[in-house]
This record gives C-alpha cells, sequence and structure tokens, in this order.
C-alpha cells in the first residue's frame, strides 16, 4: 500500500486521507507513513493555493439582477453521474421546478424524465421537481 502511494506522490497526485480511521492503524506510526502524509499534505495545499475550478453559469435572456431566482447546483465527482444525484434528490428542501443539466443529453433525460420537459430556449430544459419516490 506504501508504495503505491509513493509512487503517486512521485506523479503529483495527492489522495483525501483521514490517517485517524482505523484504516491506517497498522502504519500510523511507520516513519515511511508520515513523510507519506506529508508529502501528501504539502501537494493538497500546493493544489489548493494555486488551481482554482472553474464553474460556467448560463442565464436565460430574460434574466434579471434586480429579481431573485432559485439556484440548483449538483457537482458530481469520483464515479458519480447525475443520476445517481437523483437517487439523492430531496424534493421538499428545494421545491419548484428545476432546469435539466446541459450535460445529460435528450435521450438520457427522456429516460429520467418521460413526461417529458419545457424548453423556453434550446438550451433550457424545465421540469416540474421531481417526487420522492
Amino acid at each position: 500500500m506504501l508504495a503505491v502511494w509513493e509512487k503517486g506522490l512521485e506523479e503529483g497526485f495527492f489522495y483525501f486521507v483521514i490517517p485517524r480511521t482505523g484504516t491506517y492503524e497498522d502504519v500510523r506510526k511507520d516513519d515511511r507513513f508520515k513523510k507519506i502524509l506529508a508529502r501528501n499534505n504539502q501537494l493538497r495545499e500546493t493544489a489548493n493555493s494555486e488551481c482554482k475550478p472553474e464553474y460556467q453559469v448560463i442565464t436565460p435572456d430574460s434574466y434579471s439582477s434586480e429579481d431573485s431566482y432559485p439556484l440548483l447546483m449538483i457537482i458530481h465527482g469520483g464515479n458519480q453521474s447525475i443520476v445517481k444525484a437523483m437517487e439523492r434528490w430531496n424534493p421538499t428542501v428545494i421545491g419548484g421546478d428545476v432546469i435539466i443539466a446541459g450535460s445529460v443529453s435528450d435521450e438520457e433525460a427522456k429516460s429520467i424524465y418521460p413526461d417529458g420537459w419545457k424548453a423556453p430556449r434550446p438550451y433550457i430544459r424545465i421540469v416540474p421537481q421531481p417526487k420522492d419516490k
């Protein structure tokens, strides 16, 4: 396990590591592990200070900065997807109609929203708030 981490660190990768968990009980006191954690933290801190995520915000033509609008952000990571996000959807918190993410193809959207959607613009698809399953 340590050799794999060291190889990744050499390549510039860092990992999400919580050394207090029981997973690392056998290696926690190992000096090699401590060096790995130090290098991992250094790489993560460098990435956090130098790299900033970019987001795209698309507003409709009728957008006005004087009005307030609901905002829905779905950010997935790892091997997650919009389908996985929908499994954890909490409509009682969000409420109202929602916009289907642009990254979801019409074919995939048809399988998720079989009743269709409103499309006031070619790039905006609006559906009623999904109900609890």
